[in-house]
């Protein structure tokens, strides 16, 4: 696979993750299909972790196992040269190496957008990260620079928008995962990621009848996953 048909394979994934937990998981929790929750909860982890590795450039691997895949997008990030001084943008648009560039940091769950003439760093807007708690809803944000006016849109809705005549152009879009979590938030992400595995095919199987709230419970942690999980895109404050 080419460098560009990695990233759309990481976004389909992570914009399939997005739609199984909000439109497959209602429709199951209302027919009551407790097996497919369970199922469901392993596959929304699977899709949203190899969708993040996929997104850094390089291909996921082929496994089921979450553990294995949450070392291997840790091992792919602590490898990516930081020699260059910059913010760790989740979304930037760049006009060329030292000329102007627009970003999406991340940083004590507040969203900023920023602007960067070289080494000149501008806050354009700031606002509170709101729903912007889970790694699918955050790799899912849209940055759209055209003619005069740069705005940030979040499924299909435009969410901030504000006119700066001075931009250079053209600008291409690079999305980034800009940090590694610390060594507790890796551990956590693995246990949550073995507990789902192990349900995965005895769920997909039928091979035990899951209860309601084994079913809710697996959903749980998979948000918690997700949550998590937006760590690798978010700066934390010192504070």
């Amino acid at each position: 696979m080419t460098r560009e048909q990695v990233l759309e394979r990481g976004l389909r994934n992570v914009e399939d993750a997005h739609f199984i937990r909000e439109h497959v998981i209602p429709i199951a929790k209302e027919y009551q299909r407790w097996n497919i929750l369970v199922h469901q909860a392993h596959q929304i982890t699977e899709l949203l972790i190899k969708g993040m590795i996929f997104l850094t450039g390089t291909p996921a691997c082929r496994t089921h196992d979450l553990s294995l895949l949450v070392d291997q997008l840790s091992d792919v990030i602590s490898l990516i040269s930081r020699d260059e001084t910059r913010i760790p943008f989740a979304i930037f648009a760049s006009s060329g190496p030292d000329s102007q560039g627009y970003g999406i940091w991340l940083y004590d769950h507040k969203v900023n957008i920023v602007k960067r003439v070289r080494d000149a760093i501008t806050i354009l807007g700031q606002f509170d990260g709101g729903d912007l708690s889970k790694a699918d809803v955050i790799l899912q944000l849209s940055l759209e620079i055209q003619d005069s006016t740069v705005s940030l849109g979040s499924g299909g809705k435009t969410i901030w928008v504000q006119t700066d005549s001075s931009h250079t152009g053209p600008f291409s879009l690079r999305r980034e995962i800009v940090r590694v979590p610390d060594s507790q938030t890796i551990a956590k992400l693995e246990e949550i990621g073995g507990r789902l595995r192990k349900d995965r095919e005895r769920a997909f199987y039928s091979e035990h009848f899951f209860t309601e709230a084994e079913a809710l419970e697996a959903i749980q942690q998979a948000n918690e996953f997700n949550e998590l999980a937006a760590c690798f895109l978010i700066e934390e404050s010192t504070r």
